[in-house]
């Protein structure tokens, strides 16, 4: 006879409500569900198969159709009973709820499918096996190096997202095997015949041995499995069908993009398809509950403006990287299997970009496996053991310091090249000739960008407008820039004047490699701006930014003491250069600043038709 099984725990040890597994993904429970869910659907796809499918489909069954509900429905009101005795109002208020639900005639439950997959294998062993390892086990994973999960407590997140805290698992396996089994993870109820209190988990099984039942569980009216692969059941399912669907493809898009892109994942939730063919629609229509790295990597992943690289360490890793002028400055850290891990973040303010560095070599992606929380969404070196830490931390300093440099070779300048336009006789040199000295160069080159406002134009309110900054030092340091503005000329006067002027607006403009170029005469200590537009335009205002080591625009500090165009005195005010001529959609301007240390600049670019 198929009932619910309580076994007993031999007054060793009582489980509560709080359970941690299950804890560890409340708070975001639909992405939770979604990220672990995929991964272990992905990590279980057939060899012979280039992707999986998985489908989410929400229904309805009739209360009176619930397998044994009448000894399920005991174990509740057992279990309140048992919450009143702890004086604990969460877990009364939580069974309460339970028990009112089993007394509506409809239940709600979730059906997450997959499909291409070998299914649960091993429901008949009694030793460690892919059924044995998610119903009857906790904690315990034996997933390869490129698997997606590695710590066995994913399996809780199902259990999260139900009101009564329980699943089904149906297989048909590719050795064409089926069996089903319920599990309840609830909380330890005393049995005063037996006088020693359950083990607080509950297994639908028709032996006491809790062996599964050897069929499909068919619970769904008009479902059946024809092709292996695995069913999860939600039993109780918390969340409505709109909220759901919305929960959910936001969970796929901002964790699993990059695997649809890839073609190794096609998700079904209800009536919809997210595969490659339909991804740009979908994520155009759900665009505002996106996150913007999600949005950031569908653009780099297809547009023609991303640049590639591949080669870091021996090619175990890719980057894609774009500067531009809305770029969020973070990087989504993917590993197999074209799971997104986290977003990289803390790169220099200075340099407005989008990016993806995505994990294609198995010895990498073991190590960062290895390092990740149980909810996969961080990489933690205190994760590792002692003889491994050293290498995690290293590891993930040179990911940034790659992302660093590539992101610096966007807007580099050659600057033998560029010193030949002006004469490179009197350009800075990188190191004196009779090298007795170490002449420390600090100058940038900048990106552009249009301030779109009719407002006046405040330094103290332009703050984050696109600016990119490229450091050249002769001996590879970078000058301690507080010793630089401390020995440096400083008129903090503020720009008030600056206010006065309004700019129009123009259209945004993209940023492009070399359109803007800073150079610094060290013998007049006259600065060199070499300006090309992308769009014809009349004029330009220039708004120059006095940079830290960060990159981060360092306020009322830099003024502009003069500036000429072909011997004509140009207008400024405090920082700002005005209504600067373009011959050709070109301009070349020499000014002066009240600095003469050496220190990053930042350029705004303002047009007007």
């Amino acid at each position: 006879m198929i009932k619910w099984h309580f076994p007993l725990s031999q007054n060793v040890n009582r489980k509560g409500l709080n359970d941690s597994g299950i804890e560890t993904f409340k708070g975001q429970l639909l992405e939770s569900l979604t990220r672990e869910i995929i991964q272990n659907t992905l990590d279980a796809k057939l060899d012979d198969k280039d992707f999986v499918i998985i489908e989410f489909d929400h229904f309805k069954i009739k209360t009176d159709t619930f397998p044994d509900k009448q000894g399920f429905v005991n174990n509740l009101h057992e279990s309140l009973i048992e919450g009143e005795s702890l004086k604990d109002s969460k877990t009364k208020d939580f069974f309460n709820y339970a028990i009112k639900l089993f007394e509506k005639e409809d239940l709600i439950f979730l059906r997450i499918s997959d499909f291409h997959t070998t299914g649960l294998t091993g429901s008949r062993e009694r030793i460690s096996s892919n059924w044995n390892n998610l119903v009857k086990s906790t904690g315990i994973s034996d997933k390869g190096q490129s698997a997606g999960g590695s710590f066995g407590i994913g399996k809780n997140a199902p259990f999260a997202c139900s009101n009564f805290h329980t699943v089904f698992y149906s297989t048909l396996d590719l050795h064409g095997i089926e069996a089903y089994q319920g599990v309840a993870n609830l909380i330890s109820v005393y049995n005063h015949e037996k006088n020693d209190y359950t083990q607080g988990i509950g297994q639908l099984s028709e032996s006491v041995k809790l062996d599964p039942v050897h069929e499909q569980l068919k619970i769904q009216p008009g479902y059946i499995r024809t092709t292996p692969g695995t069913d999860i059941y939600i039993a109780g399912f918390s969340f409505p069908k709109k909220e759901f669907e919305e929960g959910i493809i936001r969970g796929v898009l901002d964790n699993f993009l990059y695997a649809i892109h890839e073609e190794t994942l096609v998700i079904k939730i209800n009536e919809l398809k997210i595969d490659k063919q339909s991804l740009g629609r979908i994520v155009q229509y759900h665009k505002s509950v996106l996150k913007l790295e999600t949005i950031e990597l569908f653009e780099l992943l297809y547009s023609k403006e991303t640049t590639w690289h591949y080669d870091f360490k021996d090619n175990q890793a890719k980057l894609a990287i774009s500067l531009s002028a809305d770029g969020s400055r973070r990087v989504s850290a993917i590993r197999k299997p074209w799971m997104k891990i986290q977003s990289l973040a803390g790169f220099s303010r200075g340099i407005e970009f989008k990016g993806a560095f995505i994990i294609v070599g198995d010895k990498l992606n073991k190590l960062l496996r290895m390092m990740e929380n149980p909810q996969h969404d961080k990489w933690e070196v205190d994760r590792l053991d002692k003889n491994l830490k050293s290498i995690g931390e290293n590891t993930l300093k040179e990911i940034k310091k790659y992302i660093n440099e590539k992101v610096q070779s966007l807007i580099s300048i050659n600057l033998e090249e560029e010193q030949e336009v002006y004469g490179a006789a009197d350009y800075i040199t990188l190191v004196d000739e009779d090298k007795k000295s170490k002449g420390r160069v600090k100058e940038s080159v900048t990106s552009v960008q249009v301030k779109k406002t009719r407002t006046v134009l405040n330094p103290q309110t332009v703050y984050d407008y696109g600016m990119t900054d490229a450091i050249v030092d002769a001996d590879g340091e970078i000058p301690d820039f507080e010793t630089v503005i401390k020995t440096g000329e400083k008129h903090q006067t503020p720009d008030s004047d600056a206010e006065k002027i309004t700019v129009k607006q123009g259209k945004h403009v993209s940023i492009r490699q070399n359109q803007i170029k800073l150079f610094r005469d060290i013998k007049s200590n006259n600065i060199h701006l070499h300006y090309k537009s992308t769009k014809d335009v009349n004029s330009v205002h220039f708004a120059i930014h006095a940079l830290d080591e960060e990159g981060t625009k360092i306020k009322n500090l830099l003024e502009i003491v003069e500036a000429y165009q072909e011997n004509e005195k140009l207008e400024t005010v405090g920082h700002m250069i005005y209504k600067v001529r373009l011959n050709g959609n070109i301009c070349d301007i020499t000014f002066k600043i009240n600095i003469k240390e050496s220190l990053s600049l930042g350029v705004d670019v303002y047009e007007n038709s």
